[in-house]
């Protein structure tokens, strides 16, 4: 929500934004954000992200996990290479 307000900066944690709360006028911009998220197994996400590439016609598609975690955020990463069937030969380096 922060960003779409132009105010960027580093993630911040789940407990941090649950401490402050969200704004009943928050939630037109939540629910856009849940709408457009993609969020499930791999097997899931996999489906969901082949249709997206599908339905607009692309041979590629960019990758940006946004978990405050680095550990899970890898593990997103690693779990739709998988699913994918890519290898770390044809992988960015998802530490990144």
């Amino acid at each position: 929500v922060d960003r779409n307000r132009g105010v960027f900066g580093p993630l911040r944690s789940p407990d941090e934004i649950a401490a402050q709360g969200f704004a009943p006028a928050d939630e037109p911009t939540l629910q856009a954000m849940r709408e457009r998220a993609f969020v499930g197994t791999a097997a899931q996400v996999g489906t969901q992200l082949r249709a997206l590439a599908a339905d607009y016609g692309l041979d590629e598609l960019v990758i940006n996990t946004w978990a405050f975690d680095p550990q899970v955020r890898r593990r997103s990463y690693a779990l739709l290479a998988e699913e994918f069937s890519l290898n770390s030969a044809t992988t960015a380096n998802p530490s990144a």
